[in-house]
């Protein structure tokens, strides 16, 4: 069985968008605060 190199890019493809789809899904999903969203209030600096 022989892939030709358009199967084989799309097959890298694929596997690369799921493992960012991955890492998206489970970035935030600990049960701790995520720093970039639920502690945004605690580090606002003021604007003059």
């Amino acid at each position: 069985m022989s892939l030709s190199i358009k199967n084989m890019k799309k097959i890298v493809i694929l596997f690369l968008t799921i493992v960012v789809v991955g890492l998206i899904i489970s970035s935030c999903t600990t049960g701790q605060r995520c720093a970039a969203y639920g502690e945004r209030g605690r580090y606002q600096v003021e604007r003059h």
